[in-house]
């Protein structure tokens, strides 16, 4: 062979592996398995993902007692129970005293590891929901934001088990603890740009009760729009098209909708009415996501102090036994959703059992604690 012709080689070699360089140092598609926001709609590798969740803490350990009190045997069954009714996704919540006290801090983070591990073993993603019963809003220390977002975010920025970030569950309950909504909205916003600083590869959002036209801002740099609902439930479908007409080409979650059974009060096809219901309104205006309260029904007087109905939004009884709304989700067909479910007389609905329950559910209503704000 010539020295020219193995010139001609060694530059081509040469050009080759500056190419191969060159893409690799370059900028790069996000990883395989990231869910990503693009035109309105959530998709995972190339392809529409639309995350059928359930909000999540085991059958007797609620709030910092899910993490203080983790048992791993306990969490893997509860995960394949979730696998087994059909969910794809789950929501769980970093309790923020927790997070700052030094005698608890390294066990929660070594116990949220072991779970996201957990759920993304079995493809089930994640919404990590930060700084649950924090109330940091008022002259914030930056400082101490990139700390503790240091120890949460920045390890997990490239786990494959993450759906998305959530700032803060229904920061709109504090607005009015503060002088305006601008001083809780300032904190997410500076919250929300930290984390998307240490982590460019997840989803970001902010889990709102009401949707506030305060925080439009805000609302903008969320990749996308979380809504709960607890109240009439056809209602939800004017609720997304208001959204979505708002926020353009932001996919809207429903994070949030639940329904309480009590004997007497609720019965189990109430629940399930009203879970089906929620869900065909939402699904006929192109929901891009559902995630229902809750897994299991608590023991009442478990943990904080709460209204008794809080402890039977489960879809589980206590004895792990299905309550009949649980079916809607282990056969989960969109289309068949989008079929006309019962009428509904009162501004609040399900079916209630005799003249006792419909008294008790108007009380129950016009008291707002229908509406799961205690948390």
């Amino acid at each position: 062979m010539t020295s020219f012709r193995k010139k001609q080689i060694f530059r081509a070699a040469s050009l080759c592996l500056a190419f191969t360089f060159f893409l690799s140092s370059g900028p790069s598609a996000a990883s395989p398995g990231y869910v990503q926001a693009r035109e309105g709609k959530l998709e995972r590798d190339g392809e529409r993902y639309f995350p059928l969740g359930i909000n999540y803490y085991p059958r007797n350990k609620i709030w910092e007692d899910f993490w203080l009190q983790y048992d791993e045997a306990e969490t893997g069954k509860d995960l394949v129970r979730i696998e087994a009714l059909g969910f794809n996704s789950i929501r769980i919540f970093i309790h923020h005293p927790s997070v700052t006290n030094p005698f608890h801090q390294e066990k929660l983070l070594t116990n949220l590891h072991h779970f996201l591990n957990e759920a993304s073993r079995r493809n089930i993603l994640t919404i990590v929901t930060l700084f649950d019963w924090a109330q940091l809003y008022a002259d914030p220390d930056e400082r101490e934001l990139r700390e503790i977002l240091e120890k949460i975010v920045m390890p997990l920025k490239d786990h494959p088990g993450i759906l998305a970030w959530d700032i803060k569950n229904e920061p709109d309950l504090d607005y009015k603890f503060y002088r305006s909504p601008e001083i809780v909205n300032h904190w997410l916003e500076k919250v929300l740009g930290i984390v998307r600083e240490m982590d460019p590869n997840h989803l970001i959002t902010v889990g709102w009760l009401h949707v506030p036209p305060e925080a439009a801002s805000l609302l903008q740099k969320c990749d996308f729009i979380s809504f709960h609902h607890y109240g009439y439930e056809r209602k939800v479908g004017k609720i997304l098209k208001d959204l979505q007409k708002r926020y353009p080409g932001k996919p809207v979650v429903l994070e949030e909708y639940g329904y309480f059974t009590l004997p007497l009060i609720r019965n189990e096809e109430g629940q399930k009415a009203y879970l089906r219901t929620v869900m065909r309104e939402a699904l006929l205006e192109d929901v891009d996501g559902l995630f229902v309260w809750t897994l299991y029904d608590h023991a009442p007087f478990q943990g904080v102090e709460r209204p008794l109905q809080e402890n039977f939004f489960g879809i589980l009884r206590q004895n792990y036994e299905p309550k009949k709304a649980a079916a809607l989700f282990s056969a989960f067909d969109p289309e068949s959703f989008k079929a006309r479910t019962g009428f509904s007389f009162f501004p609040f609905s399900g079916n209630c059992s005799g003249i006792f329950g419909w008294a008790t559910e108007l009380a129950v209503s016009l008291n707002g604690v229908i509406r799961r704000d205690q948390r």
